[in-house]
């Protein structure tokens, strides 16, 4: 048995749940939401 899956059909609907999302958090914060990179220890191979 297998399941054919509909890779547009996710994408989109993911995308609209990620804006709806990104929308409630300008409304709420007042600020669009943002990535943050926090940097642990001190490999050098870790650091931007």
């Amino acid at each position: 048995m297998s399941i054919q899956m509909d890779g547009k059909r996710i994408s989109n609907e993911l995308k609209e749940r990620i804006s709806i999302e990104a929308d409630r958090s300008l409304l709420e914060y007042g600020r669009p939401p943002f990535l943050v990179t926090l940097l642990v220890g001190g490999d050098p191979a870790s650091m931007m």
